[in-house]
């Protein structure tokens, strides 16, 4: 089998498995809509009759703060080593957005990221987009997490965007964790977004086969990243630090991947934001990469 060949395997294989761990999470919020007038009806009733609840709570599992040192590796991958790691492979892409009005929030463009704790895509994807995002602006309350247990590439470290906030004079950024890493509820997007990742997330710009997969990030109504870029298995094994230090190194198999990929979002970012700031977007790999999203 050529190295073409085995890469389309893969990628294939990933998305299935995306379909498939999609699917669960909409079966569990269907189960959620139902019991939740249930819990309603069950809070209002206790309340009444002076009754405490206990493991009811909607807002997720204890949230671990990310330690300084990881973080400064993380927001500040030099901008030679992201040059050295050049493009992206060719099986990430972002989606072209055509027709559609600018995403924009208090005078400036906006990127929204869909997620949740559980996934395992999620976690891997969210290391790029941090490092990206972060040439652009600020990060501060990031949390540490680790993806589901039970199921495909189990546990795999990452961050949390769930009591983050972001900082920029040139992009906002939301984003939205629907549930912990137990597969309990936690955030839900506000009107618009949800109709947005109901218009969007699907045919005709994602193919048919990845619709409503998460992670699902939206680049000012120009571009769209639904799933990993990469596959969560190159983070097998490690924790956050470990994987913090692995993206000093542009050409190793967790460096090259992240830092690649972050070229590839900052290159769409630059897209949005008028190629603001000029030393971000007028690096050479990144006006490369820019070229070719048209």
């Amino acid at each position: 089998m050529s190295g073409a060949e085995e890469r389309r395997r893969r990628v294939k294989t990933l998305r299935a498995e995306q379909a498939r761990r999609q699917a669960a999470a909409a079966r569990r919020r269907r189960f959620a809509l139902i019991a939740a007038p249930i819990a309603v009806v069950v809070l209002v009733i206790a309340v009444m009759a002076g009754v405490k609840l206990t493991g009811t709570s909607t807002t997720g599992g204890t949230l671990s703060a990310a330690s300084e040192s990881t973080l400064a590796k993380v927001t500040g991958v030099p901008a030679e080593t992201l040059a050295k790691a050049g493009a992206p492979p060719p099986d990430a892409k972002v989606l072209p957005v055509s027709g559609e009005p600018p995403l924009m929030q208090d005078g400036k463009p906006r990127i929204f990221y869909l997620g949740a704790e559980y996934c395992p895509y999620c976690a891997a994807e969210r290391w790029p987009l941090i490092v990206a995002l972060s040439r652009f602006g600020t990060f501060t309350g990031l949390g540490e997490s680790r993806s589901t247990s039970d199921d495909v590439f189990p546990n795999t470290a990452t961050f949390t965007f769930r009591s983050a906030t972001y900082s920029s004079p040139y992009v906002a950024f939301t984003a939205v964790e629907t549930e912990d890493s137990q597969g309990r509820p936690l955030q839900q997007p506000d009107t618009a977004d949800a109709a947005l990742v109901t218009k969007l997330n699907g045919p005709p710009y994602v193919p048919a086969e990845a619709k409503g997969s998460i992670p699902f990030i939206d680049i000012g109504n120009q571009f769209l990243i639904t799933g990993a870029s990469y596959s969560p298995d190159v983070l097998k094994g490690l924790d956050n630090e470990q994987i913090a230090d692995k993206l000093a190194d542009p050409t190793g198999s967790i460096g090259k991947p992240v830092d690649s990929v972050a070229n590839l979002m900052t290159a769409s970012i630059c897209a949005i934001t008028g190629d603001k700031p000029a030393n971000v977007c007028n690096e050479p790999v990144v006006k490369n990469i820019r070229k070719g999203l048209g």
